[in-house]
């Protein structure tokens, strides 16, 4: 375990390139209170407040996640709430026994660090980046994909069960599925403190999703020939299709919101290219599932 550091102190020193990256990943997949204090010690008297979650933040994310809150799935209210309708309460009911075991094997993810590199990207005054590799191993859930489509492609509490327990058993498995990457971090000088200034952490947070929660892009081939080519991007235009259609059922006031979204993403397609667009929407892709229920799962 990272130890936190009494930044107060004159000769306390920052932590190190590799060390921060454990402290974000054991603020935003752990939840862990102690190392988002830490980051926010050592962040936030040299380059403000904002950049990372509050331990209080942290905390109520926790909380959300525990009781079902993981997105694409319901929660525990939504299955109480889904009527008395027999077939769509075993659905839902079989789609919450997810969340806990999920929870418990992305909370208990191990990331390891490669050697660091420090640059200086341009004057000595603009500051240091540091860049490495990194290597998360996580169990292999590629075995469970026909039993989610079929679960998906004629819905029943059978097929639903059988894809819910194939899962599970999955996630309980060996962890030999590697989600690797590299990752950069800046710092005033090379002494730290080393931080994300463009919060790019979520990048892995989305890796890591993709490699246990691939459902969501499981039918992206298919839809692509379904939605209208409004950046020429699979991904972009499959996710603006999906939240549109998501908004649509589940908050139509928020339409407007999407059409801006999906302006600036077909403004923004016509100056980056098509490598830097698919990592941006899938970016947003993770941010934009926290507004999808279960009846935006995996389709638009």
């Amino acid at each position: 375990m990272v130890a936190a550091w009494p930044l107060a102190a004159e000769d306390a020193v920052p932590p190190s390139p590799a060390e921060t990256f454990q402290l974000y990943i054991r603020t935003f997949l752990r939840f862990d209170t102690e190392a988002a204090r830490t980051l926010q010690d050592a962040i936030e008297p040299r380059y403000g407040a904002g950049i990372v979650p509050k331990p209080e933040d942290v905390a109520a994310m926790a909380a959300l996640v525990r009781s079902g809150g993981v997105p694409g799935f319901p929660t525990q209210a939504e299955v109480a709430g889904s009527g008395e309708e027999p077939v769509e309460k075993k659905i839902m009911q079989s789609m919450q026994l997810i969340s806990a075991p999920l929870y418990d094997t992305f909370t208990s993810v191990a990331c390891t660090v490669g050697d660091v590199t420090i640059t200086s990207p341009g004057e000595p005054a603009e500051g240091k980046v540091a860049t490495f590799a990194y290597t998360c191993l996580v169990p292999d859930v590629s075995r469970t994909h026909e039993a989610f489509q079929a679960a998906m492609n004629e819905p029943s509490p059978e097929r639903m069960e059988a894809f819910a327990n194939t899962y599970i058993a999955a996630l309980k498995g060996p962890r030999n599925s590697r989600v690797e990457g590299t990752f950069t971090l800046s710092a005033a000088t090379a002494d730290g403190p080393w931080y994300d200034p463009d919060r790019d952490f979520i990048s892995v947070l989305y890796a890591l999703q993709m490699a246990m929660v691939p459902f969501a892009d499981l039918h992206e081939e298919t839809e692509v020939a379904k939605v209208p080519p409004l950046t020429g991007v699979p991904n972009c235009d499959v996710l603006i299709a999906r939240h549109r259609a998501c908004m649509t059922r589940r908050a139509p006031d928020a339409l407007p919101v999407v059409e801006e979204m999906a302006d600036e993403l077909e403004q923004m397609s016509a100056f980056r290219d098509a490598r830097d667009m698919t990592r941006h929407c899938k970016t947003l892709h993770l941010l934009l599932q926290t507004q999808w229920g279960p009846e935006c799962f995996a389709t638009p």
